[in-house]
């Protein structure tokens, strides 16, 4: 069976890998602080759809003592620098395929140089799950991967990955499009991520309230307008069915507001910056998205992405 590294041990991370592990894959954690719980405790993943516990496994804190996987999953925050760029650099394996997890746009662009020659995909995760500790994790609902290669000569590793993920009980779809992929998923992280931050307000706590639910809708039509004038065309009825959809969540922190609340970096350039500067760039004015954005920065404490990505 595949090997695979997971790099971060973050709520995403540990459910994808203890999922994989579960069934029988080898599965390497490289995390930081959480290494001697998990290296003790391993695993455990309480979900509705059913418990999911690795008591032992293998977790790393260097990542040159990792021995080399098939595949690496890329899981930590897309902060920028994005910090998986230097790991990737000391993972072993000549022909390991990597993975993003990761929110946002251009973030195969900016893991690019690390990768070199290796297989670079995306995977673009529609879950609701939170870390509550070493090892724990409360998954709340979906888990559903769109997984595409970033360039053509890498798509020979993404259906190896789709196989495995769908015989651990995970849905993953096969797409063409990696960057329509990643606009289609910041439709949805856009407003809802920005706004739980900075309204204190959960996703479905947004769409009980009409002015919630027009915020919403406008920074959505914004993506939208954005992709289609970059020629990744959504529709509208895409938006009103993420919103049927968020409106069944259960009441949930987005991963967002949980960062900003408790003081550590956030995905605030890769899930808004990048979108608006390249709808302004395409001539699509996003005002909202754009004060949501200076809102986020002084709130973070964060300054504009000066030189961009690739």
């Amino acid at each position: 069976m595949r090997s695979y590294t997971v790099l971060g041990t973050g709520a995403v991370g540990s459910f994808y890998g203890a999922k994989l592990a579960a069934a029988g894959h080898p599965v390497r954690f490289l995390g930081r602080s959480d290494v001697p719980t998990l290296r003790r405790s391993g695993v455990r993943v309480t979900s509705r759809d059913g418990d999911v516990v690795v008591p032992e496994v293998q977790a790393f804190d260097d990542p040159d003592a990792v021995p080399a996987s098939d595949v690496v999953l890329v899981a930590v925050k897309a902060t920028l620098p994005n910090p998986a760029a230097a790991t990737l650099l000391r993972l072993a394996g000549g022909t390991t395929a990597v993975v993003s997890l990761q929110n946002g746009l251009g973030i195969e662009l900016d893991l690019e140089d690390a990768v070199g020659t290796r297989p670079l995909a995306g995977g673009l995760c529609f879950i609701a799950a939170n870390r509550m500790g070493p090892g724990q994790v409360e998954h709340l609902l979906g888990g559903t991967v769109t997984i595409a290669a970033h360039r053509p000569e890498d798509r020979g590793a993404v259906e190896p990955l789709a196989a495995d993920l769908l015989a651990a009980g995970i849905e993953a779809v096969v797409v063409e499009d990696l960057v329509g992929a990643r606009w289609r998923k910041l439709v949805w992280n856009a407003p809802f991520n920005p706004l739980t931050t900075l309204l204190d307000r959960t996703p479905t706590d947004l769409l009980s309230s009409p002015d919630g639910e027009a915020l919403v809708r406008i920074v959505m039509d914004e993506v939208v307008a954005a992709a289609d004038a970059l020629g990744h065309s959504i529709s509208h009825g895409y938006v009103d069915g993420l919103l049927a959809i968020t409106r069944t969540f259960p009441p949930y922190r987005t991963s967002m507001g949980l960062d900003v609340a408790a003081g550590r970096p956030a995905e605030v350039e890769v899930i808004l910056g990048r979108p608006v500067a390249e709808g302004k760039a395409a001539g699509v004015a996003m005002p909202v998205s754009e004060t949501l954005l200076r809102q986020l920065r002084v709130v973070t404490g964060t300054t504009a992405e000066v030189a961009g990505h690739r």
